[in-house]
């Protein structure tokens, strides 16, 4: 999951569906170079006008098998990766809840495993996945297809806010229906034994259907909606708190429009080989400004980029597109990056003059945290989500510029259900009273602050935390002006000390300008004026910073931080972190063998320094800084066949044939210079 392989690798399939507007009767894929001769003949002025009708509709109408297809694929997936976590834990946890189990049920589970082996921790397994298998694929199914149709005429209206909810009701409504039988069956197995030690998948299969088959004879079909009510008001409102992380992406048949609504931008992204420099994208087609600002247009999947926002060299890692990065910011710890900015392939800010504008001049998009009036940069404002996960959830964003949608939304939903379950998992397990947390820095005014956006107050009470409480805060002399930054002037570090006093755990996050953050404890003391002063936190070796991992030194003397880049992506992982540090006793899967990355302790740890490695093919550099080949392809998961408008829909095994097969025909119907991919290079 950490590195996902390049889409290119993948060996080539494709499935066709017949577009309404193609004037192809025949379902099979005709040779390349007749198919070329046959669009070639067209006029151009036919060929617009039926192509330009084409695009308008959106492309829920021409690709809904398709769509279901990857929404199928990747709700299976999605669904066996967290079976083989939660599994174990649902089966202690109905225990627990049903008195089989005393105690702490963590404990009982470690119990079992000393004596019993690993393989008594999956006695539920099968009956765990014919519950959850079921909920995971309706409702994704459910979402998938919304999805597709939110670009309908009769649905563009509706205030996103409002859609996503009224999607997540209707979505976790039809999972929770669709498996309420299983689930009802599969807790009177895990709470009654009833064939919990059938092995095999056959045994166990039969033993689930004829727990269900008993549990009809003795009461009837409606003994397997047991229990329903409460379950729909469980589930709906919290399918209903969608992580709505800012921005929006509608598809139509050769094009998609990505919205970006905080920093209120819009993109229009067509898909590469299908328009040229003699037949541009028709602009009647771009729409209009809502709000969100006149649409730029770029041609996809982008090819080249520069970027000078930190948190965007960790999407690019996830998604597998470092190899497209030309320019980027020095203050990058991914290795990759920082073996760029060594090569001198340092990104300018896009207003910069002369220099900017060359370097702008040569990639396709340039990727910056705001808005802008260049009409190549894209905002990427995952760092001004309001949760964890909102911000883990720009990979879906991202991804939409680089026809890596199938891999975002298989990794999010990975990210999302390691980090639910270890917040679950947590709250079974945090220290009673929880340990208090204070997020500080020292203000650039002269004032001590505290800090408290949602998305770090999230971290500590997801992890089993508290942070201290805005009445605290008052008490203690602070004041405020948005609720999210308390502040006490410098002038009484007294006051400062009184306070830190009262809590358990100190993050501090003031810059220091050689390593980024404060790491060693003298510093810190010295600092914020804590010397010699009180200090429960700093007693009990309770103190931490942000500066776990870091880049190497830059020329200029100070250092990147890992905390603003893969800390901006990995909500799970940054969990693990505080989990660690506030919920020592947890023993989640997901902590086997976890090492902090980012919370450094101020006591005798140690700032770690990612290397500036990187391999030539990752990096598309040489040994000497030279760039010696493209990027490697990737293939759309829906595109329209340039050559005869038929819609073709790759499936995720082999995802590549298309423009293997069509190179030929692509090459007589654009013109020389424009960019198609296939492995290992560029088309032209």
């Amino acid at each position: 999951m950490e590195d996902q392989a390049a889409a290119a690798d993948e060996a080539p399939d494709d499935t066709s569906l017949q577009d309404s507007s193609s004037s192809s009767s025949s379902s099979s894929a005709r040779p390349a170079a007749a198919a070329a001769a046959d669009a070639v003949a067209l006029t151009a002025a036919a060929a617009a006008e039926s192509e330009a009708d084409a695009d308008a509709r959106p492309i829920s109408h021409d690709v809904g098998e398709g769509s279901m297809s990857l929404n199928m694929a990747c709700a299976v997936i999605t669904a066996v990766i967290t079976a083989v976590v939660e599994a174990p834990l649902e089966q202690f946890r109905h225990n627990s809840q049903a008195g089989n189990i005393h105690g702490n049920f963590v404990r009982e589970m470690w119990r079992v495993l000393r004596t019993s082996g690993p393989r008594s921790l999956y006695f539920g397994f099968v009956p765990y996945c014919l519950e959850s298998w079921p909920y995971d694929v309706s409702e994704l199914l459910v979402v998938g297809a919304a999805a597709d149709a939110r670009g309908a005429p009769g649905l563009a209206g509706i205030k996103p806010a409002v859609f996503d909810m009224t999607v997540g009701a209707l979505a976790g409504t039809v999972a929770v229906l669709v498996s309420m039988p299983f689930d009802v069956v599969k807790t009177y197995m895990q709470t009654h034994g009833t064939g919990m030690a059938a092995e095999g998948l056959r045994e166990s299969v039969g033993a689930f259907w004829a727990t269900g088959s008993r549990l009809v004879a003795k009461g009837g079909p409606g003994a397997l909606f047991v229990g329903l009510a409460p379950r729909l008001a469980h589930q709906v409102p919290g399918a209903m708190i969608t992580n709505r992380a800012g921005f929006s992406v509608q598809y139509y048949p050769n094009y998609k429009i990505i919205v970006n609504e905080v920093a209120k931008e819009t993109y229009l992204m067509y898909q590469c080989g299908c328009y040229n420099r003699t037949r541009a994208f028709p602009a009647s087609l771009v729409p209009a400004d809502t709000g969100f600002g006149k649409a730029k247009v770029f041609e996809g999947p982008l090819q080249s980029i520069s970027a000078d926002d930190t948190s965007v060299g960790e999407f690019m890692n996830q998604c597998a597109v470092i190899d497209r990065v030309m320019y980027v910011t020095e203050y990058g710890v991914n290795g990759c990056y920082q073996r760029l900015g060594a090569c001198g392939y340092t990104a300018p800010d896009p207003g910069w003059g002369n220099d900017a504008d060359k370097i702008t001049q040569q990639v396709d998009a340039y990727i910056t945290y705001g808005a802008t009036k260049n009409t190549k940069s894209i905002a990427m404002s995952a760092v001004a989500a309001s949760t964890p996960l909102a911000r883990s959830e720009w990979l879906k964003y991202f991804g939409a510029f680089f026809n890596k949608e199938y891999e975002a939304e298989t990794l999010f939903r990975a990210i999302r259900n390691n980090y639910n379950a270890l917040k679950r998992d947590a709250q079974g397990t945090r220290p009673n009273p929880p340990l208090l947390v204070a997020w500080v820095y020292l203000g650039f005014s002269g004032d001590y602050v505290v800090s408290k956006p949602p998305y770090k107050v999230a971290y500590v009470e997801d992890a089993g935390g508290a942070v201290v409480s805005d009445d605290l805060l008052r008490a203690s002399g602070f004041t405020t002006k948005d609720g999210q930054s308390w502040s006490i002037p410098q002038a009484y570090p007294e006051d400062w000390a009184a306070f830190l006093n009262q809590v358990d755990v100190i993050i501090d996050e003031s810059y220091t300008f050689a390593t980024a953050c404060y790491v060693r404890l003298d510093d810190f003391l010295a600092g914020h004026k804590l010397t010699g002063a009180a200090v429960k936190a700093v007693t009990n070796r309770q103190v931490y910073t942000i500066a776990g991992m870091a880049s190497q030194t830059l020329e200029s003397g100070t250092v990147g931080l890992d905390w603003y880049e893969r800390g901006t992506a990995r909500a799970d992982e940054v969990l693990r972190d505080f989990v660690r540090v506030l919920n020592p006793a947890n023993a989640h899967s997901t902590m086997n063998n976890w090492n902090r990355r980012w919370l450094l302790r101020l006591n005798g740890e140690t700032q770690k320094r990612q290397a500036p490695v990187c391999d030539n093919k990752t990096a598309n550099l040489n040994s000497k800084c030279q760039r010696e080949t493209f990027a490697f392809a990737i293939c759309p998961n829906v595109i329209r066949n340039c050559t005869d408008g038929r819609m073709m829909v790759p499936g995720p095994a082999k995802r590549c044939e298309f423009v293997q097969q069509q190179k030929q025909a692509i090459r007589q119907l654009t013109n020389q210079g424009k960019r198609c991919n296939v492995p290992g290079k560029r088309l032209f």
